[in-house]
């Protein structure tokens, strides 16, 4: 049974006091806009900071006279008590990312939403050809998603990197992408969730996010904005122009992950095996 907290949230040392950090198109868009509605939670509209993972807007603030003074800028319409809060997907998968977190806040609580990985591979490349960042077939997309990779160059604060933008199944090993915050957090700061609970088990998920962040998990959220993106295992996913994911490549990528599955339940002691 959840235990009832005081109303009153309290923040100790005036930096932001927690992160969802990924998966990206895992229902961070959907987590930000349910705990935004608790009135002991500030996220601001502007849902993706981009603050850790962006070299030199990071390196200017943490650096500058008055250290992240523009970072905490976003939060300056907060009420008194409220948590501060923000959700930047790629923040998981950038191996440089939880060491700069680290330093900024090492009582930071962190909120990992983990999809299907077949699932979110192919929700993202959907995402990169609606906005025309990538043109080949999804198929040829994750063959040589490698090749392209390698061959990378230019700035990784560009918004259009091949990092940031055709990291297919790159971003799907999450055990490694775990793993590096495990070794900076303590385990109690860092909570773990299935993208397809939060749809399919609302009620029960949203009150267990709000006893880890330590505000009332009595508040009723409601579940109307939850994306519409994130799937019930083995959904079909359409691309706008009617195609689906070929179920024998869906099949083919879930082999590919079949043996993160196993790391990543040993880290975060939760069961995977209707990630097929």
């Amino acid at each position: 049974m959840l235990k009832r907290v005081k109303v009153v949230a309290v923040r100790e040392n005036g930096k932001v006091d927690f992160l969802i950090v990924g998966t990206q198109k895992g229902g961070t868009t959907a987590l930000s806009a349910f705990l935004r509605q608790h009135a002991q939670i500030f996220i601001p509209l502007v849902k993706e900071a981009h603050f850790f993972d962006m070299t030199r807007r990071y390196l200017a603030d943490a650096q500058g006279p008055c250290p992240y003074m523009t970072y905490h800028g976003l939060f300056e319409t907060s009420k008194p008590g409220q948590l501060w809060g923000e959700a930047t997907p790629i923040y998981m998968f950038l191996p440089f990312v939880a060491d700069r977190i680290f330093r900024y806040n090492p009582t930071v609580k962190l909120i990992f939403l983990l999809r299907n990985p077949v699932e979110r591979a192919f929700s993202a490349y959907k995402m990169e050809r609606i906005r025309e960042w990538d043109r080949w077939p999804f198929t040829l997309a994750v063959a040589l998603e490698a090749f392209r990779l390698r061959l990378a160059s230019g700035d990784l604060d560009d918004m259009r990197h091949p990092i940031r933008v055709n990291t297919y199944l790159s971003r799907g090993f999450y055990s490694m992408q775990v793993e590096r915050f495990l070794r900076r957090f303590p385990r109690e700061n860092c909570l773990f969730i299935k993208s397809e609970e939060l749809l399919s088990e609302h009620d029960s998920v949203i009150p267990k996010i709000l006893c880890f962040l330590g505000v009332d998990p009595e508040v009723k959220i409601p579940a109307e904005r939850i994306s519409p993106d994130i799937k019930a295992p083995n959904a079909g996913i359409s691309l706008s122009s009617g195609s689906k994911l070929n179920p024998l490549l869906a099949r083919v990528l879930a082999l590919v992950y079949r043996r993160e599955r196993a790391r990543l339940k040993r880290l975060t002691e939760i069961d995977f095996c209707n990630w097929n």
